[in-house]
């Protein structure tokens, strides 16, 4: 027998019908709020912390001289090893934003490589701010002028901005060395800023009262120059009426001819240095260099040194005359009587010894194209990279030293 299931009641037909609606719009509900849960999520996500930025003080985070002498390339390289280390220290990929601001006084910059006697970079640094800003869209290099604490005012506006932004996971902090920046830091620390803020070293050592702050601190490694530069000033005396011939001591007529120029009581004789085979010789041509005015004088039949005009005398270097490394540091001296950099200036030992070292640092070209160099021992250059084995620039086939053994310890 068939039972039919048609309902025979039309209050039971509308029943049914109720049913069946409220239980259409319970599903179209539970779609609706599986809709809304996922549009939720999203928004999650794109409010989620997830950037990276760092603020970079260029006046005391200075990029080594290596990397700035390579120009464009060296600021490509150096924007590209800045994100790498970054990145590893925080553990995170590639996919994950990072912006690079770094300000800097890029006169002053150049100014003391000057007086370091570094002149061939100063072209080289505008190539490399060049190269290191066309690295990445976020990498940013800025010359903020010669102002006083420029770079100082930039950062501490870009912190007070980006610490409280909602997407900054964390802001990398490189102005180590200025405890000026202490107030702006204590500051964020207390409003609740503190997981945020990471510290980047350029100089081996940072500021005491910074480190005092106890912030998570990192370096990254033949990136920034480890040591402060101290640059000694010369000092510039007064000018002076030249001394007369009565004013020496010895007896002018067993005496060679006068040089052309003859200093006052500070006279400190300019001398062509030889290429030093040792420390000890070294030590001994700088200090028959320094030799006073009285003990030159009685010497100065033989002595052979080369005085230098009063108006001259322990200044400081101009920029305009740069210090020729041939005339100091080759026993050959310089032999173009129309040169155009200056054989007057009288050098310290540490200026010797810098420009000494930053002379080796220049690859020799005989020794690089022939793979021997004719001059031997009294060439001034370099003849072995500087890094030897652990030269980033050769793993990357970028090194100047392209000879054979020029990456090989002697020992070896």
């Amino acid at each position: 027998m068939l039972i039919s299931t048609t309902p025979t009641n039309p209050s039971d037909s509308m029943c049914i019908t109720e049913k069946l609606t409220e239980s259409l719009d319970v599903e179209a509900l539970m779609a609706r709020t599986d809709e809304l849960e996922k549009e939720c999520q999203r928004l999650r996500l794109n409010l989620r912390p997830n950037r990276i930025v760092a603020l970079i003080d260029g006046d005391g985070c200075i990029f080594e001289f290596e990397r700035i002498a390579q120009g464009r390339t060296g600021g490509l390289e150096a924007a590209r090893c800045l994100a790498a280390g970054i990145r590893q220290q925080f553990k995170v990929g590639p996919h994950r934003p990072l912006s690079v601001y770094v300000f800097l006084n890029k006169s002053g910059l150049k100014s003391t490589l000057n007086k370091l006697h570094i002149n061939s970079e100063w072209d080289d640094l505008d190539k490399f701010m060049v190269g290191f800003n066309q690295a990445s869209a976020g990498f940013i290099m800025v010359d903020v002028g010669w102002n006083k604490e420029a770079a100082d005012a930039k950062i501490k506006a870009l912190l007070e901005k980006e610490i409280s932004c909602p997407q900054t996971e964390f802001l990398v902090f490189g102005g180590c060395h200025d405890a000026g920046y202490v107030p702006n830091l204590s500051t964020h620390i207390v409003e609740g800023f503190e997981s945020k803020i990471y510290l980047l070293t350029g100089y081996n050592e940072c500021a005491s009262q910074i480190k005092d702050l106890n912030l998570p601190t990192f370096q990254i490694y033949d990136l920034f120059i480890p040591e402060k530069i101290e640059v000694t000033r010369s000092y510039t005396p007064s000018p002076s009426p030249a001394p007369s011939a009565n004013d020496f001591e010895f007896d002018m007529d067993e005496a060679s001819p006068a040089p052309d120029y003859l200093t006052p009581d500070y006279f400190i004789p300019v001398t062509r240095r030889r290429r030093a085979d040792s420390s000890a010789s070294y030590a001994s041509s700088v200090n028959s260099c320094a030799s006073t005015y009285s003990d030159c004088a009685k010497s100065a039949p033989n002595c052979g040194a080369v005085a230098i005009p009063p108006s001259t005398a322990m200044r400081a270097i101009d920029a305009s005359r740069p210090v020729w490394k041939l005339y100091y540091l080759s026993s050959a001296g310089c032999n173009n009587p129309e040169c155009y950099n200056s054989h007057k200036y009288t050098l310290t030992d540490v200026e010797l010894y810098n420009l000494r070292e930053y002379a080796r640092k220049k690859v020799c070209s005989s020794a690089n194209n022939l793979g021997d160099c004719p001059r031997g021992e009294d060439c001034i250059y370099g003849h072995k990279c500087p890094k030897l084995s652990s030269c980033h620039f050769q793993k990357l086939g970028k090194c100047r030293f392209k000879a054979k053994g020029m990456h090989t310890p002697d020992n070896m």
